[in-house]
């Protein structure tokens, strides 16, 4: 009797094992399903970037896509071009940009789409493109304000691009490059805060959300920040856990992160968000990809197996993009993904 007890007791701590392993997603290793390989060159379907420093003809540095309407979209800078794939990296299409064409603007940034259909890039310069390819505006970033430092990362809001400035002030640019007074700011700041679902939890935790972000600057449009430090979002997470009475069952602030070490990847239309942190195993540090929800649980973790910058779509799929030399010095780009599982 003693025994069969005794083996009950193991097959329990066992499945218990099992079941935390599963939850919290310890050991979970993720190897990407490659999609396609596409060659460095001019052709239909092939890509070409020019890389942020100011690199020469050769250089190539792949450049973050947009998802819009169940499409890809690829900035391909260095043939002045936006190619256009389906979800599986299947070509589907190219759009050639016409007008203005100045070396800056052929620098690699991350690629936006208005929800017109326009596009949006900036790295040295703030572009706007047409959905049919037409040049609409460029802003060289030494004309933008003085406290603004634009590095490729903002918001699109219906037509505006969204910005925070370095004193933590909103700006915003209208359809045709203009920059918005800050009356008509003040205006677009109001309708920006309406998009935050976490508004709609709880008077008292949303009180202390903006008490929160008018101490400190910042600006909080669809439940993320206009600035991607790490800081912030778990300064959030600890306001929602003192002010609602959605209580995570793991917490990302229970999981003993260094905070500094964490990467923002981006989010999916769940308000999940996905982060890197380094985490320290003996002597190794291992990179681990945290899903977190909009209340700051856990939701997975896992390690993807294999290299390339994760970059996230609306449906949480994590694509992955590589670069690669051939034995015959072809340049190739290696796409992959790895389908939510969450």
């Amino acid at each position: 009797m003693i025994h069969a007890k005794r083996i009950v007791l193991m097959a329990l701590s066992l499945l218990f094992l099992f079941i935390r392993v599963l939850a919290h997603g310890d050991e979970l290793n993720i190897k990407p399903e490659l999609l396609t390989k596409i060659l460095a060159g001019k052709g239909e379907g092939e890509l070409g970037f020019r890389e942020s420093r100011g690199g020469g003809e050769g250089d190539t540095s792949p450049t973050p896509p947009a998802f819009f309407n169940d499409e890809i979209y690829i900035f391909d800078n260095l043939n002045w071009r936006i190619c256009i794939f389906d979800l599986e990296m299947n070509y589907r299409r190219e759009i050639r940009i016409t007008g203005n064409k100045t070396s800056n603007s052929l620098q690699a940034a991350k690629l936006y789409v208005f929800e017109n259909g326009d596009f949006s890039t900036s790295r040295s310069e703030l572009l706007r493109i047409g959905k049919n390819g037409d040049y609409i505006y460029g802003i060289q970033h030494d004309l933008f304000p003085r406290n603004l430092t634009l590095d490729g990362e903002y918001y699109l809001f219906h037509d505006y691009v969204v910005y925070q400035k370095d004193n933590g002030e909103l700006g915003a640019i209208d359809s045709n490059g203009k920059f918005l007074s800050n009356e008509e700011t003040r205006v677009l700041h109001q309708d920006l805060l309406e998009t935050n679902t976490l508004q709609k939890e709880s008077p008292n935790l949303w009180n202390a959300i903006t008490r929160f972000l008018s101490e400190n600057n910042l600006v909080l449009v669809n439940d993320r920040f206009l600035s991607n430090r790490p800081k912030d979002y778990f300064d959030l997470y600890r306001i929602i856990r003192d002010n609602s009475s959605v209580q995570p069952k793991q917490s990302i602030l229970d999981a003993k992160l260094r905070e500094s070490s964490g990467y923002l990847y981006g989010f999916d239309n769940d308000h999940n968000s996905y982060w890197q942190f380094s985490i320290k195993s003996g002597q190794k540090e291992i990179i681990t990809v945290f899903v977190v929800s909009r209340f700051g649980e856990i939701i997975n973790r896992f390690r993807i197996d294999g290299n390339g910058y994760p970059i996230i779509s609306p449906s949480g799929d994590v694509y992955l993009v590589e670069e690669k030399f051939e034995k015959n010095s072809q340049v190739v780009f290696l796409y992959y993904r790895v389908k939510r599982k969450w």
